[in-house]
């Protein structure tokens, strides 16, 4: 007699817990993964280093008195 109680206390627990299921939209999807790139590029143009280069002053100098 307990056997046939248990299992129905069991399947009333079990009506009792829903469980809802994960789903992710696939607009929320793209507009988090845009963010996350915009985010990205930010952050490399934040981190960019220009290319020094060697110049040469004295003969920029020779080149503005050349002109005057």
């Amino acid at each position: 007699m307990f056997d046939n109680l248990t299992g129905f206390v069991s399947f009333a627990l079990l009506l009792n817990n829903i469980v809802m299921a994960v789903t992710r939209l696939k607009r929320k999807n793209r507009k988090d993964k845009s963010i996350s790139a915009i985010r990205r590029q930010s952050l490399k143009i934040q981190g960019f280093k220009p290319v020094i280069k060697n110049v040469d002053v004295e003969a920029i100098k020779e080149e503005f008195k050349k002109k005057a």
